[in-house]
């Protein structure tokens, strides 16, 4: 579970129920009403902030622990998902439909969109950061390098 409080008076206002190990919780900045969360129950769920209810729940077809979840900064119904399956989903949150992104060879761990929304890069424990183009799925780079798995990735503020 998850638990969504209230900053100034710490406050548990809502528990987010899942049925296993929550692994990471986005807010949304283009819909400030909802947070997204994911698990190793393989769901990501959508959750309307201000009374707690579960919206919509987006379910991996395989047996895959969801690791990391991102919102687009620039489409509101666009939410992205990494998981321990080795693959990227990029979701329509109105439809439930989701494309693959398909090339990390071990767990991705991190997501991260660019201020635009045009490009999401990945990071994995296969030692690669892998950077993708939104629209059409399309893998534009590969960054080797790493000596280890990847556990954390983000743009520049300034995409630079």
């Amino acid at each position: 579970t998850a638990r969504l409080c209230n900053a100034d008076t710490y406050a548990c206002l809502y528990t987010l129920q899942h049925d296993d190990l929550v692994w990471a919780v986005a807010f949304s900045k283009l819909n400030r009403s909802v947070v997204a969360s994911c698990s190793s129950d393989r769901t990501c769920k959508i959750w309307n902030i201000s009374n707690g209810e579960c919206l919509k729940t987006l379910e991996h077809d395989e047996e895959s622990a969801v690791i990391t979840v991102a919102w687009s900064p620039s489409n509101e119904t666009q939410l992205a998902s990494g998981a321990d399956d080795n693959k990227v989903r990029i979701w329509n949150t109105d439809t439930s439909e989701c494309r693959e992104l398909v090339g990390h060879e071990s767990t991705v761990y991190s997501i991260a969109y660019s201020q635009d929304g045009i490009t999401l890069v990945s990071a994995s424990a296969d030692h690669t950061c892998r950077l993708w183009n939104v629209a059409n799925g399309t893998e534009l780079r590969i960054f080797r390098g790493a000596t280890a798995g990847v556990f954390s990735i983000v743009f520049s503020p300034n995409d630079g």
